[in-house]
């Protein structure tokens, strides 16, 4: 939750660059009053154009006893417009290139908007990321976001693999710009059960009759 995290740092074995500015006291939280940060050195400032900023989890090893995987993040986002100026997110799974999340993986929260190609106002093609999913628009509250990882890694399980996240701060050409990504509670939960196949339990069930025999 970053809460013990110093001010415009991250975490141990994580990693920013660009304008993501590290653990910063920018209300509303959703826990504590950490939250990790992208945009502009205040919280009320606005981020730059042109952005193209990856934010790295370190690499997390899910157990190979595990049955499911789940991520699960808080985030609230301030972005100019809904189509160039956007939030994404990818996975490393076992080391290797950082994929697209599928959409049909998005348990809550999902990509709110498609990347526009071009940059707007003249400043032509070329945007990364485009034709793919990103958060957008305004979102003032926090607001969860769950991935089904086993969707991602592929052979329909994670268990025994390492995973690891780019988050991605995306900013077009023009300057109508806002508030940013603010981050909390990431999580990557697993379970090694499978409570789906227990054995029923016993229903206790009681039988009333009225005396008119209804």
């Amino acid at each position: 939750n970053f809460d013990s995290t110093a001010t415009n740092a991250v975490p141990a074995g994580w990693a920013q660059v660009g304008e993501w500015r590290g653990a910063m006291q920018c209300a509303p939280a959703y826990s504590g009053n950490n939250v990790l940060h992208w945009g502009a050195n205040t919280c009320g400032g606005q981020y730059s154009i042109s952005r193209n900023d990856d934010l790295t989890s370190p690499t997390i090893s899910i157990p190979a006893a595990t049955t499911r995987a789940r991520f699960s993040m808080w985030h609230r986002w301030n972005m100019a417009g809904t189509v160039r100026d956007g939030l994404h997110l990818r996975v490393s799974i076992n080391g290797a290139a950082a994929i697209e999340i599928p959409s049909a993986a998005f348990l809550t929260g999902g990509y709110t908007s498609t990347r526009l190609a071009d940059n707007g106002d003249g400043c032509g093609t070329g945007l990364p990321y485009a034709n793919l999913g990103i958060w957008g628009g305004q979102q003032n509250t926090m607001k969860n976001t769950t991935i089904d990882l086993d969707q991602v890694c592929g052979g329909g399980t994670c268990a025994g693999k390492t995973v690891r996240f780019f988050f991605t701060g995306l900013s077009n050409c023009t300057a109508t710009n806002d508030l940013g990504w603010f981050i909390d509670d990431v999580q990557v939960l697993t379970s090694t059960s499978n409570t789906c196949n227990a054995p029923a339990g016993v229903s206790q069930v009681m039988t009333v009759t009225a005396t008119n025999g209804q």
